[in-house]
């Protein structure tokens, strides 16, 4: 098991802001435009003023302060030097709000209307990050070892092979905090089984330490992920024999390694489809095999390993 998540949380709250901000009309957006240069503006009134009073008063008091050997009368002198800098700072901290208060009271906030479509939008490079792909599950979770997971919809897809759980990504959400991250599953190390919680029923996952209660639509999500291993790797082991028995330039004949052919064999594999016919195998290998040893091979010297290819897809 692996989990990585997205360390800038805030961006998911930026997206969001972006998007309804582009959603508002011309004038809006325009007046949102005058409202935060006005308040930026107030902001640094505010600023000016606490802040540079202050300081002249904590000038204008360290002159004031007498000199005395006395150490007592030192520290009298001090804290009565802090106590009085506390209270000016106080009242130009007021005086400074009443500055700026006529141009924040001026300002008028954009009202944003929420929209599913702006929680997609603000989800939309956590999907990247994370590499959702279809086909992809929308489930609930009933009950999980990983509470921020409780009663929250969740994201099963496959990347690479390996199961992947997020929170929900395709509906998203408006705030980053909501992200927990994503866990990586690999299918071996998966574990399902059918449970009920009162009259419903559900799939317990379980990997390792973590488990998680879901809809039962995900049994049969995952199981389809489980067949659909076993075939690819039964398609490998079917196109690594015919390219054995071909023997490229009779290099298993001189006792080469037995994985000779297994990086052709995983290229073709891949490419191969159910409904594929005999003189579309044929013609992918002939280009692997022409790809990676340099020479030329026609079509019609892997027809026959083709049949056989092909044999295993009707089967299969």
């Amino acid at each position: 098991m692996k989990y990585c998540r997205f360390r800038k949380t805030d961006k998911v709250d930026h997206a969001v802001y972006r998007a309804r901000l582009a959603r508002l009309s011309g004038d809006r957006k325009k007046a949102h435009r005058r409202n935060t240069l006005r308040n930026g503006f107030a902001s640094v009134c505010f600023l000016l003023v606490w802040m540079g009073g202050t300081g002249v008063i904590a000038g204008l008091l360290s002159q004031l302060i007498p000199k005395t050997e006395n150490a007592f009368l030192a520290i009298l002198i001090s804290i009565g030097f802090v106590l009085l800098f506390l209270i000016f700072s106080i009242l130009m901290f007021v005086a400074a709000a009443f500055v700026a208060k006529p141009l924040w009271s001026k300002s008028e906030p954009a009202v944003f209307h929420y929209c599913r479509e702006d929680a997609a939008s603000g989800c939309l490079h956590l999907r990247r990050y994370y590499r959702l792909e279809k086909p992809y599950l929308l489930t609930k979770c009933y009950d999980s070892s990983i509470k921020g997971f409780v009663d929250h919809d969740i994201c099963l897809f496959f990347v690479e092979g390996d199961l992947r759980l997020t929170v929900d990504l395709v509906n998203g959400f408006t705030h980053g905090w909501k992200d927990l991250g994503c866990y990586t599953l690999q299918l071996d190390e998966l574990s399902l089984s059918n449970v009920k919680i009162g009259s419903r029923e559900a799939l317990e996952l379980k990997a390792g330490k973590i488990w998680f209660l879901l809809g039962k639509r995900a049994g049969g999500f995952i199981q389809r992920a489980f067949r659909q291993k076993a075939w690819k790797a039964g398609l490998f082991e079917a196109v690594k024999r015919e390219l054995d028995q071909f023997d490229a330039h009779g290099l298993l004949a001189i006792h080469c390694p037995p994985d000779e052919f297994e990086e052709e064999a995983r290229m073709i594999a891949q490419r191969l489809q159910r409904d594929m016919d005999i003189s579309q195998i044929a013609a992918i290998m002939a280009e692997v095999m022409e790809t990676q040893f340099d020479d030329h091979f026609a079509e019609k010297d892997f027809f026959v390993h083709a049949k056989a290819i092909k044999r295993f897809l009707i089967k299969n």
